[in-house]
């Protein structure tokens, strides 16, 4: 019988594609309710593949299991939504619908009362600020305010099974690049909310291309290129200027605050071997 630490687990997943060959090489990992575990790695490294088998997608070898039971199956059988939220890296949707209305997809087919109903709004409301921008019409927004709903769509998917119980099955909320199109405050804000839904029993796996927002908030980060996983662990400790100069291919520093002992990296000249085109 599962519990509630299974969570989400990945076993020698491999996918191929004809025109770029290898796009995941045996990845093994697992995501545990409670932690945030953020994927980082070069354009074209496999972290939005990776995602999306996560979420289901079918994948040329490996198994993806959540609370032992196979994502694609859970997916065919149209209940993995009750355990698993994916928000992709582009969401375009061109009809005139409110905020409100974009927002209330969430809780398509949940059986909540009214009166959770409401209660659940405000929660995502207050989460990601999204008061002033209720009543509006969503594709009026900016680049980072869609973002933004969007994202508390896809987390209030999860909501009723977080508040009102789901037994012992985990819950799992996979994120693009979610804060790709904030501004500085909004991806703090927004990765501090998800640090409480982390603390509250859901597992967070998020792509993120900001290294030091990965050291803040990251329990664990996955570090891809070429498809390979290169490195797994506390980003305190996996995230050396070795690794993240042959991951990058630009030379990287780590530079440390003495009072919070917090790292942060800096980036440098590439290294020689990249051949700058020219107009």
């Amino acid at each position: 019988m599962a519990n509630l630490t299974d969570g989400l687990r990945v076993d020698s997943l491999t996918l191929g594609n004809p025109r770029k060959g290898i796009v995941l090489s045996e990845i093994t990992a697992q995501f545990k309710p409670g932690e945030m575990t953020v994927v980082v790695g070069p354009n074209g490294a496999g972290k939005t593949s990776l995602l999306r088998c996560l979420a289901g997608a079918k994948s040329d070898a490996g198994k993806v299991l959540l609370d032992e039971n196979s994502v694609v199956e859970l997916r065919k059988q149209q209940s993995l939504s009750r355990q698993l939220a994916f928000l992709p890296q582009h969401t375009h949707l061109q009809f005139p619908l409110l905020v409100s209305e974009v927002i209330e997809l969430g809780l398509y087919n949940s059986l909540v009362t009214a009166g959770q109903k409401q209660a659940l709004l405000q929660e995502v409301i207050e989460l990601f600020a999204i008061g002033p921008l209720w009543a509006r019409e969503y594709t009026q927004l900016s680049g980072g305010e869609q973002a933004r709903v969007q994202l508390a769509r896809t987390v209030l998917q999860l909501m009723p099974a977080l508040r009102f119980g789901l037994g012992q099955r985990s819950l799992v909320l996979l994120l693009d690049e979610p804060v790709a199109a904030l501004d500085v405050a909004y991806q703090v804000r927004v990765l501090e909310s998800l640090r409480k839904l982390c603390n509250q029993g859901l597992a967070v796996v998020l792509v993120l291309h900001d290294l030091n927002l990965a050291l803040r908030f990251g329990d664990k980060v996955l570090v891809l290129k070429a498809g390979e996983l290169l490195a797994s662990g506390c980003p305190q400790s996996v995230l050396t200027e070795a690794l993240l100069t042959r991951v990058y291919d630009i030379n990287a520093q780590i530079l440390r605050d003495a009072e919070s002992g917090l790292a942060m990296v800096l980036f440098h000249s590439p290294i020689a071997k990249i051949a700058i085109q020219q107009p």
